[in-house]
């Protein structure tokens, strides 16, 4: 199944939303998340979504690398990357560690195949 359009509720709202309008216009976390979510997985087919050892995973295709999005509900486990695995945090910043802890923001986890 290919996403051709995704809509997000609240862009701007004070305290929650993808900017905060207090004050100025800030751009908060969820702007980030938003933003490098589209960026990865535009063009993608959603593959399937499963739950293991309160893990969730959504795997996505794109071209030929397997995109994972991984979360947790309130605690924290840990995995270990694959070979031929990298993986970045919600916001898109890479994390170079071969043990990573999922949590309840998603990681994102490609091959490099």
């Amino acid at each position: 199944m290919q996403i051709k359009t995704i809509f997000w509720h609240q862009l701007i709202a004070i305290g929650y939303g993808l900017v905060d309008n207090k004050e100025n216009l800030r751009k908060r976390e969820a702007f980030f998340a938003y933003k490098f979510m589209l960026f990865v997985l535009k063009d993608s087919f959603f593959i399937k979504f499963y739950q293991k050892d309160g893990i969730y995973f959504c795997i996505f295709k794109k071209e030929k690398k397997i995109i994972k999005a991984l979360w947790c509900n309130n605690e924290e486990k840990k995995i270990a990357l694959q070979e031929k695995e990298i993986a970045f945090d919600m916001v898109g910043n890479r994390i170079f560690l071969q043990e990573i802890a999922i949590n309840d923001k998603v990681t994102y986890i490609e091959n490099t195949n």
